[in-house]
């Protein structure tokens, strides 16, 4: 079987592919997963929306004492039905129907301070918009997802939903990690 390869960059092993260091461009990720990846992908949401998710530790609260009772704040609650509106949006406007299959789920964490935090804690409360925003029957169907944080003039996040075949990432894990470790352009 032939290894990965990239045309016009390094490659996983280091060696480069026909192209001296001066002449190598290095093709974006998005480009490169487009072109590597088998069968048909279809986007099934790509959007942008303001604010942040609410992160999984603020979440959920709880009452104590007799008849306590776990809830969600009302802030994380806004928060999700304005998410799951803008989703809604885009998806009608494509005229997809609810899929059923895999997806690959890519998220853009964008803040405007370098304050520090946890991003794959804002995960769960964009993931859960997903189902009622009719996008997908379950979150369980994400079996490739990406999150990555930048730097901009406000908080938002941008999420992209793409159908995923069965069995797209077999033998192209090293060439997908490779891509996903390096920054890359837009």
């Amino acid at each position: 079987s032939s290894s990965p390869r990239a045309v016009g960059c390094l490659l996983a092993d280091g060696g480069a592919e026909g192209l001296t260091p001066q002449k190598r461009r290095k093709p974006t990720l998005k480009k490169t997963l487009a072109k590597e990846l088998s069968g048909t992908h279809t986007t099934l949401v790509e959007v942008s929306i303001p604010e942040l998710p609410s992160s999984v530790n603020a979440m959920w609260r709880s009452t104590y004492g007799k008849g306590g009772r776990t809830y969600k704040p009302k802030s994380v609650k806004d928060w999700q039905a304005q998410a799951t509106e803008i989703i809604r949006e885009d998806f009608r406007r494509r005229g997809i129907e609810r899929y059923e299959g895999l997806v690959y789920l890519s998220i853009t964490v964008i803040t405007s301070s370098k304050r520090r935090m946890d991003i794959d804690n804002r995960i769960k409360c964009l993931q859960d918009c997903l189902e009622p925003a009719g996008v997908v029957f379950d979150d369980s169907q994400v079996w490739d997802l990406r999150i990555k944080r930048r730097m901009g003039n406000e908080n938002l996040v941008m999420v992209k939903v793409v159908t995923l075949q069965e069995g797209d990432l077999e033998g192209k894990e090293e060439l997908y990690n490779y891509y996903a470790d390096k920054s890359y352009e837009r």
